[in-house]
C-alpha cells in the first residue's frame, strides 16, 4: 500500500470496484528496504515505528474520501488474505515483505483467493 497512491488512481478510474490495501506498516522488518527511512525523513521522526504509525493514520484519513470503496487493513499480507473468500477476487497485487519466507507465505495465502481467470501479480522481482 505504501503511500496509498494506488487508491487515488484506481477508485476514480474504476468506479465499480472496491480497493483494499493490506500493509503492516512495520519498521525494521527488512534491513534492505529503505521505505521506512524515507517515511521517517518525511515525518521528521526519530522513531521509525512512530513514523510508520503516522503514515498509516494519514493514509487511512485520505481514503475516507472514497466513502468505503477503499480501505486499509493493518496486517501482514498473508494474514490479511483470511479476510477474503477463496475464489472471490479478480486481481491481487502483492508488494509485500521481500524475504523469501514471506514471499512463499504470500503466494500460498493469496493464490486460492483469486477467481478463475483472475490475475495474481507483484513487483520487486529479483530483490
Amino acid at each position: 500500500m505504501k503511500y496509498g497512491y494506488h487508491a487515488d488512481f484506481i477508485c476514480p478510474t474504476l468506479p465499480d470496484i472496491n480497493n483494499v490495501g493490506i500493509d503492516p506498516y512495520l519498521a525494521g522488518y527488512d534491513a534492505e528496504d529503505i521505505f521506512c527511512k524515507d517515511v521517517q525523513a518525511l515525518f521528521q521522526e526519530n522513531n521509525s515505528q512512530h513514523a510508520m504509525n503516522r503514515l498509516f493514520s494519514a493514509i487511512s484519513s485520505n481514503l475516507d474520501k472514497f466513502h468505503g470503496r477503499a480501505r486499509l487493513v493493518r496486517e501482514k499480507s498473508w494474514l490479511g488474505a483470511d479476510l477474503f473468500e477463496d475464489g472471490s477476487l479478480e486481481i491481487v497485487y502483492i508488494d509485500g515483505d521481500h524475504t523469501y519466507e514471506a514471499v512463499v507465505k504470500d503466494l500460498a495465502a493469496w493464490y486460492l483467493k483469486i477467481r478463475k481467470g483472475g490475475i495474481l501479480r507483484g513487483d520487486d522481482i529479483g530483490w
